[in-house]
């Protein structure tokens, strides 16, 4: 068995656990002590970081490490790795057009005060993927939603923005509101984008692939939060009434 792996096992036989009983008490019956140890062991043992057990589908002895706290955390942490490939494969994934659909969905879910979030459909939608109202917990004003979702490998640069932040204008003074800006790009954003957008006088939340990743963690959003339940001693409980 490997003592280097935290999650090993080894499997022993009838055969082998009889032979190595006539090696221990070769003046017994080893049958007779295999009986034994099989009623003693039909339930689990912890041993010194192993757990043993008998095998209610085969005459055998199963032997396993018993996973340290260090050892679930690890593997937790490798876990945790794996989904953000898992999570960066589902996004390049889809298609442009779906890709405006879950950016409705994943705002819908990070902020709580937006409304009426959807997609615009249509030609005629001025560069603007998405649209809906944001409601500011603080000031308890109205904004409209303005959002480009860009489904790219590459990122996007600082005329992108510029054009972006044209159609912000356009809407704002068209409509006489407060505008939200979101624009989204799976490629990222160049330096100099992200100035067009700190320069710029309306508020715009910039997101690359590795933002919005790290959010749909942090959310619980399109994963599956698994939880491993175990009972352990409580020391404290323990202690109140210790002398």
């Amino acid at each position: 068995m490997d003592n280097t792996d935290p999650f090993s096992s080894r499997r022993i036989t009838k055969n082998e656990i009889i032979d190595k009983l006539k090696e221990i008490e070769p003046t017994k019956e080893p049958k007779i002590l295999y009986d034994d140890l099989y009623s003693l062991l039909r339930e689990i043992r912890f041993i010194q970081g192993y757990s043993i057990q008998l095998s209610i589908w085969e005459p055998c002895i199963k032997i396993q490490n018993t996973p340290s706290i260090e050892s679930i955390e690890w593997l937790a942490e490798k876990y945790n790795k794996k989904l953000d490939d898992s999570l960066r494969k589902k996004i390049n994934a889809i298609s442009p057009r779906e890709f405006e659909q879950f950016c409705v969905e994943f705002f819908k879910e990070i902020y709580s005060g937006s409304e009426g979030l959807r997609t615009t459909k249509g030609s005629d939608d001025k560069g603007i993927d998405f649209i809906g109202q944001y409601i500011n917990e603080d000031s308890g004003e109205a904004q409209q939603i303005i959002g480009q979702a860009k489904h790219w490998k590459k990122s996007a640069g600082p005329k992108v923005l510029r054009e972006f932040v044209g159609t912000i204008d356009s809407w704002s003074n068209t409509t006489k509101k407060s505008v939200q800006g979101i624009f989204v790009c799976t490629g990222g954003i160049t330096p100099k984008a992200l100035n067009v957008i700190k320069n710029s006088r309306y508020d715009i939340i910039s997101y690359d692939i590795n933002q919005i990743i790290s959010k749909l963690r942090e959310k619980n959003i399109g994963i599956i939060k698994q939880v491993i339940k175990f009972k352990d001693i409580n020391e404290r409980f323990w202690n109140e009434f210790k002398e």
